[in-house]
């Protein structure tokens, strides 16, 4: 069995101790349980645009000891799946279909040729599809979100109306800076172009959305990572006491712009000088210390990340603050999930309460040209990096240290793209602090928690057949079924970048950047020897080339995948691959 225990003081011990985390009131707090009559509360924490290798439970060197804390008394997946970008990630999340299924087959910006019109891309979560938490509000759950939404910017597609009975700072849009202004106003000089399309009644374009009511002013000063776990607690304070509750906060954070307090990033600035080279080779030391890789497995380089010994000693400054500035982040949202935590103990809601943290997809590089069109507007000088009025990236060699050991980064179908950190916390569970190697979709939280409430899946939604989630319930691991699966497989498919997982074996098309355009024909891997996704096997192995390959034409079959040549953003699409 491919399963390993996993103790917390491995990598605590170079970062810091769980004891000296714990709330002051855990002991006395944390036995008290008012839900034994009643379903399981379910919590969802979803991290934006996150490496693999940021926390501490999966190798990082920023103390997260929260976090750390949840998977020790928990079950840290190894192999968890997302999508390579938020959009489709969120809605497989609460589908628990394909993002095709979901409306949401591409990004807003990427949908062309035959798939403008198509159900299947409309970049919204499509009406037809069914989101779980209507199914928990009808089943008598209250139902609460705060945080980043992504999936549709007009009234029929609001939170509120899409199973959330309260909505707190939902943020409509994909991106956003982390602060306001000091009197709570939406910083101006973020309202770029593609926010105009909006349309909304007032003169003053927000993105954010409360109660299904535009949000133009916080009532005070706002830091994102800060503000969401307010208004988790807040909601959690002021929910209906008498039913058993769902929340998601979907956090923004570490998504770019770096943006973080002062006295934050001031303590990383000397860690990250020692370069990427350097932090990717210690995060896969101890990753292999945690259990993640076998103790024998070399580190292998990436051709195309630039050694950082090629910088200038002025490049390698601005760039440790860069990454100094994203520790900072996973610092702060740390210590508020560890607020979060300790309010659940006070209220006698955690032993009660199944909790669920990933990343929504892989590491992201840079700034998406809508917002680098903008970047005159902010100031983005070495002492402004990080504050308010700053929209900088790590770079996309920080961001494949950032996803250690993997290849590719977001927006990938390699490992790198949508192979990301996530854990799941039950303290009913009969296992605990163990690493599982199962293979994980973001899909299969939506069945686990209906499974879990006792809720069944209708076969008709809004009066039209509903076909069945593709997601698995993972109910059975907290009883102790956490083996590997090598039978399973997951398919990806985004503006017409291919990929297939099916047990240690992967096919993943390559995303070539210097010319915005993919290699035409599959790559095969074997991830049990090859996890950097370097060596080709497509020559070698053709007869588990042509079996993925296979799957792969099922998967796109299914659901209604339409073949395109690619095109981000702005940029032309690859006419040259017929």
């Amino acid at each position: 069995m491919y399963i390993t225990k996993w103790v917390g003081t491995v990598i605590l011990a170079s970062t810091i101790t769980v004891g000296g985390c714990r709330n002051k009131n855990d002991n006395a707090s944390q036995n008290v349980d008012t839900g034994k009559d009643r379903p399981p509360n379910f919590i969802t924490l979803v991290l934006d645009d996150m490496g693999i290798a940021d926390l501490g439970i999966f190798g990082g060197e920023i103390p997260t000891p929260n976090i750390d804390q949840l998977a020790e008394e928990g079950i840290i997946l190894d192999n968890f799946y997302a999508a390579p970008t938020s959009t489709p990630s969120r809605g497989m999340l609460f589908t628990g279909k394909d993002h095709h299924q979901a409306g949401v087959g591409s990004m807003k910006a990427w949908i062309h040729g035959d798939q403008i019109g198509d159900p299947n891309y409309h970049a919204r979560l499509s009406l037809d599809a069914l989101p779980f938490p209507e199914l928990l509000q009808q089943n008598g759950y209250h139902t609460m979100m705060t945080g980043k939404w992504d999936l549709g910017e007009t009234s029929e597609y609001y939170p509120i109306n899409r199973g959330f009975t309260e909505t707190r700072a939902t943020l409509l849009l994909g991106t956003e800076t982390h602060y306001s202004e000091k009197d709570g106003s939406v910083i101006k000089e973020s309202i770029a172009e593609h926010y105009k399309g909006l349309k909304r009644k007032s003169e003053v374009v927000s993105p954010y959305n409360e109660m299904g009511e535009e949000l133009e002013k916080f009532p005070r000063e706002f830091y994102s990572t800060d503000y969401y776990t307010d208004m988790g607690i807040q909601m959690l304070n002021n929910r209906d006491k008498d039913k058993p509750f769902y929340l998601n906060i979907s956090y923004t954070a570490p998504h770019n712009p770096l943006q973080a307090p002062v006295e934050v990033i001031d303590k990383y600035l000397d860690v990250y000088t020692k370069g990427w080279d350097i932090i990717r080779t210690e995060r896969f030391k101890r990753q292999k210390e945690l259990g993640m890789w076998p103790a024998d497995l070399k580190l292998r380089k990436f051709d195309d990340v630039e050694p950082w010994d090629s910088l200038s000693k002025e490049e390698q400054r601005l760039y440790a603050k860069k990454m100094a500035t994203y520790a900072a982040q996973i610092d702060v949202l740390d210590q508020n999930i560890g607020r979060l935590l300790a309010y659940l103990k006070e209220i006698g809601e955690y032993e009660n309460t199944v909790i669920f943290i990933y990343s929504d997809n892989g590491a992201e590089c840079c700034l998406p040209p809508p917002c680098a069109q903008n970047v005159d507007a902010f100031d983005n000088s070495y002492e402004s990096i990080g504050s308010r009025h700053s929209l900088v990236a790590t770079g996309r060699q920080w961001s494949m240290a950032r996803n250690t050991p993997f290849n590719g980064i977001k927006g990938d179908t390699y490992e790198g793209g949508f192979h990301t950190a996530a854990l799941i916390h039950y303290p009913k569970s009969k296992v605990r602090g163990v690493r599982s190697k199962r293979i994980v979709s973001v899909m299969d939280i939506a069945p686990t928690i209906l499974e879990m409430g006792k809720i069944e899946y209708p076969d008709t939604y809004n009066g039209k057949p509903n076909t069945p989630m593709r997601g698995i319930s993972i109910a059975p691991m907290f009883e102790g079924e956490i083996e590997y699966n090598p039978e399973r497989w997951i398919g990806m498919e985004l503006d017409g970048l291919k990929g297939v997982r099916k047990g240690d074996w992967m096919l993943s098309q390559k995303w070539q950047r210097e010319i915005q355009c993919y290699t035409p024909s599959w790559r095969l891997f074997n991830l049990s020897t090859d996890p950097f996704q370097i060596d080709d096997l497509t020559e070698t192995e053709p007869e588990k080339l042509q079996e993925l390959a296979d799957i792969y034409d099922q998967y796109a079959e299914e659901n209604g995948v339409i073949k395109v040549l690619p095109v981000r953003y702005d940029w032309p699409p690859c006419s040259e691959l017929k």
